[in-house]
């Protein structure tokens, strides 16, 4: 049996993985959380985007 945990503690096959897994988790949080944090201004960025666009399609 300890010959058992101590070759499952030395084995480093999955290891890649999960450290891939771990960045991609951060990754993700840090995207919410700068969507929550930025949303007023990325809403106010879209409308006046929105508006550049309309006036412009009436000029046509």
């Amino acid at each position: 049996m300890v010959t058992l945990l101590k070759s499952l503690w030395k084995d480093e096959s999955g290891q890649a993985t999960v450290e891939y897994a771990l960045v991609i988790g951060l990754a993700a949080v840090g995207v919410s959380a700068a969507i929550i944090l930025f949303r007023g201004q990325v809403a106010a960025l879209w409308a006046t985007l929105g508006a550049k666009i309309t006036a412009q399609g009436a000029d046509f």
